[in-house]
């Protein structure tokens, strides 16, 4: 495994997941791939359940599904929700055609790249440390 210390400067979409780039000490420019998916959460009930599984099933792309227990950010009360994790570059689409049939969704709204910021702690010119199991790419 190999380490790669410094600041974050900018993130991306690209393929199925996130393109990191980080600014080392040095002054390097260091990039690397995140295989992170985003993930949004469908209402627990069995109609919006129902209808969001033909349509992420119909969709063909690898997702992860799983049943949460989340809070409710407007009422503080505990919640089942079905969360499904996609790739980035489908994401977009799967929400808008669940949105379009009326799907009540949650964390729906977050944009991939903000979305991707707050899952892994990060902040803008964040200095980080980063556990690569390759070599990163390098420019300048």
């Amino acid at each position: 495994m190999r380490r790669l210390n410094g600041w974050i400067f900018d993130a991306y979409p690209e393929g199925t997941g996130v393109r990191l780039w980080v600014l080392t000490p040095e002054g390097r420019h260091a990039s690397f791939f995140d295989d992170w998916r985003p993930s949004f959460c469908v209402d627990g009930d069995a109609g919006s359940v129902e209808a969001a599984r033909r349509v992420l099933t119909k969709a063909g792309v690898p997702l992860e599904t799983a049943w949460r227990e989340k809070t409710d950010l407007y009422t503080g009360r505990s919640r089942r929700v079905l969360e499904a994790r996609t790739p980035v570059g489908v994401h977009g689409r799967l929400v808008k055609t669940l949105r379009d049939l009326r799907v009540p969704l949650f964390n729906a709204d977050l944009p991939p790249i903000q979305h991707y910021h707050y899952e892994r702690g990060h902040f803008p010119l964040a200095r980080g440390e980063f556990e690569l199991h390759y070599q990163p790419q390098y420019s300048m």
